[in-house]
Order: C-alpha cells, then sequence, then structure tokens
C-alpha cells in the first residue's frame, strides 16, 4: 500500500487517531474514487475512531495498493516524531509505503525518508453500533470545538443533554433568557458553570423522550478528537446520541477524509448506603 497527501493533513489524521490510542490500523480499500484507505483506532470498551480516506478526484492525494484488505499497524507517537524531521519547513507531500519491507514501513519526505516497525498488535472495535432510538442533528464543527475546548480548561466531564432548556443569567442590573429545545453542551464546577445551547432543526422530534435525557462523557478525548475540524461555519459536524448509548460524531478533515468518533458514556456508580 502507498499513500501520497499533504503533510498537514497526515498531522491532522494522526492527532485526531490519537484522542482514542497511539496505535492505529491502515487498511486499503481500493483505488476506486470513493474508496482509498481506512485509519482506526480502539480503546476497548470506551471508544473508538475510524478516519476514510478517499481518493476522490483530486491529485493531491494519491493512493495505490496490491490487494483490498491489506492492512498495518503503526505506533502513531514514532510516526510523528518521523514526520517532525523529513516534512521540511512548507506545506508538502508525505508518502507512506508499506510495500518495501515485511516488517517496516517507509515514510518518504523533502527531508528524507525513514523507516518505522510494523505493529503486530489487534486493533479492533468493540463498542456497539449507535443506530435504534438516537436523536441525530447538524450543528457546527467550530462551536463544538469552541464548546468543548472551553469546558476542558475547567472539568474532566461534559453533560451533553437533550430536551427543552432554560438558561437564565442575571449579573446586577442585566439579565438574559435563553429558551428552547435542542442539545446543551455544560458542566459545573466549584464557582464555574458554563452552559452552551443549540435548537434541533424543525424536523427532529423529541416524542420518544418527553423529559428528554442526560448523558456525560469524558471531555479530554472529546475535545482532541474534534480539535482539527474544519473552522468554516458552513462545515458541520453530525452528532448521533440517546438515552445510555455511545455518542457519535462525524465531520471532515479535508475535502475527502472523513471522520467518525465513538465514545461511551460515563457510568456513575452509586455506593450502598452503609450500614451501622
Amino acid at each position: 500500500m502507498i499513500a501520497r497527501m499533504d503533510a498537514r493533513v497526515w498531522e491532522k489524521i494522526f492527532k485526531t487517531l490519537m484522542a482514542t490510542d497511539k496505535m492505529a490500523k491502515f487498511e486499503y480499500l481500493g483505488d476506486g474514487v470513493d474508496e482509498g484507505i481506512r485509519i482506526v483506532s480502539s480503546s476497548p470498551n470506551y471508544s473508538f475512531c475510524q478516519i476514510l480516506v478517499n481518493k476522490g478526484w483530486a491529485e493531491s492525494i494519491e493512493i495505490s495498493g496490491d490487494k483490498v484488505g491489506e492492512s498495518f499497524v503503526l505506533d502513531l507517537s514514532e510516526t510523528q516524531n518521523i514526520i517532525k524531521g523529513i516534512r521540511g519547513q512548507r506545506s508538502t507531500t508525505l508518502e507512506i509505503n508499506s510495500d518495501l519491507d515485511e516488517h517496516f514501513v517507509t515514510i518518504s519526505g523533502p527531508g528524507g525518508s525513514s523507516q518505522i516497525e510494523k505493529r503486530f498488535v489487534e486493533v479492533i472495535r468493540q463498542l456497539p453500533e449507535v443506530v435504534s432510538k438516537v436523536i441525530k442533528f447538524r450543528i457546527s464543527g467550530a462551536k463544538v470545538r469552541r464548546v468543548l475546548s472551553s469546558i476542558k480548561g475547567s472539568n474532566d466531564t461534559v453533560n451533553v443533554t437533550f430536551g427543552k432548556y432554560k438558561i437564565e443569567a442575571r449579573i446586577g442590573p442585566q439579565s438574559h433568557i435563553n429558551e428552547g429545545c435542542g442539545i446543551c453542551f455544560w458542566t459545573t464546577e466549584a464557582d464555574e458553570i458554563f452552559v452552551s445551547s443549540e435548537p434541533l432543526g424543525a424536523g427532529i422530534k423529541l416524542d420518544d423522550y418527553q423529559e428528554g435525557f442526560s448523558n456525560q462523557f469524558l471531555v479530554e478525548s472529546l475535545a482532541n478528537a474534534v480539535n482539527e475540524v474544519g473552522t468554516a461555519r458552513k462545515e458541520a459536524m453530525e452528532i448521533s446520541e440517546g438515552p445510555d448509548t455511545p455518542i457519535r460524531l462525524r465531520f471532515r478533515l479535508a475535502e475527502t477524509v472523513f471522520v467518525e468518533y465513538i465514545q461511551s458514556p460515563k457510568k456513575v456508580v452509586e455506593l450502598p448506603e452503609p450500614t451501622v
């Protein structure tokens, strides 16, 4: 398998995957316009990230291989260190080639080439599909990134709540009320409270969840996973979630580079009442 693309895109891909785990599996899907490579990382029973790099019509991405389904696993920490040494000062193309050696992958750029050892470990998904009884909607990816980054600075977790909301703020002589039906990202920490709300589209109903629902997630991994999302206002992110289900985020990193990130909700363990 040989894949060539802009070094900046490679770096975005690796940073996004490392929000889940440093080991990533690269798999060749074919050289058609809608094919390419699949790169996945997995943290068992906690999170999963899949990135599809389609060949598309762009000349900036070149992908080829001998056999559909061929794959290998790399340590992304080592891969990033190699790229820093060979990528050059300006925007340039990097090549990842797994055909030259059975045990090593060669990474080439303006600064030369270097080999990285293939890792013989399993990278498999161990999370359920997010399909039934979920709310699915689209929101600005830049907004999600900004919100999660803000919460990450003050707390370890974020609450993602669907339903009717009313947020009233009163400071001295000034007050503001924001209410509607939609999604809220929020957290409280000591004397701080952070809330960001987003109305649901007209075609999205909460009929099955009249009282709404709320799940709690580890915010650092979520924030790191979306940190490279496009900043264009029109660049939307798709979010899917239901009561006690994993949250699924889908977005683009580049023209033909698509991300799916899934994280299980944090389980709150209730301790038994002490006996006297």
